[in-house]
């Protein structure tokens, strides 16, 4: 025997009109395609706001700290001296701005970039398998195959690192182009070609 409460919710539904009962097919499918749209543009703008998220942590961190390694904790610096040049070991990817410049040589033997409207050249970071194109040391092969010397307008990927608090990265003691605290550099990805 059905209870009052069942009978009441039975006898609801069976006197509930369907919601599109007496609305003509044109406005039917009028709103099942607005439905559809503003599904989509919550789908998309859901989309862009991770997508968002994602770029932010890995991109927008690695620019706060693009050379931040295992020195801390007593292992090798990412930014290191080797053979006269101030590599970044690391291979922690591509930064994502665009870098371009004329390098030049400071009186200690530093690699800068000047870039155009700024005439504070920064010390450059070249990207591991940079090595020196000759022996005068006025010219450095990098990964791309280009060869850059002294007064070379040069464009590619990197990043403009400034006023870096430099214990939030991983700079061996001994490089002489990257002094003081803060400390600003211009990193280099292994995409940097002489501009043509």
């Amino acid at each position: 025997m059905p209870t009052d409460i069942e009978t009441l919710l039975r006898s609801g539904r069976q006197q509930q009109t369907p919601p599109s009962a007496g609305v003509p097919p044109a406005e039917l499918r009028r709103r099942g395609q607005r439905r559809r749209s503003i599904r989509r543009s919550l789908t998309s703008v859901a989309a862009v706001a991770v997508l968002g998220i994602v770029a932010f942590n890995v991109y927008g961190l690695r620019a706060q700290s693009p050379a931040s390694g295992p020195s801390a904790s007593g292992g090798h610096a990412a930014i290191q001296v080797i053979d006269g040049l101030t590599i970044d070991t690391s291979n922690a990817g591509s930064l994502s701005a665009v870098v371009s410049g004329t390098v030049s040589l400071s009186a200690k033997s530093c690699w800068q970039l000047t870039t155009p409207g700024d005439p504070t050249p920064l010390p450059i970071v070249w990207p591991a398998g940079t090595r020196w194109a000759d022996d005068k040391r006025q010219s450095v092969q990098v990964p791309s195959g280009d060869i850059i010397s002294v007064g070379t307008a040069i464009t590619g990927g990197g990043g403009y690192m400034q006023d870096i608090d430099r214990a939030s990265v991983s700079i061996d003691q001994n490089v002489p182009c990257l002094t003081g605290d803060p400390v600003s550099w211009v990193s280099v990805n292994d995409d940097i070609r002489a501009a043509k």
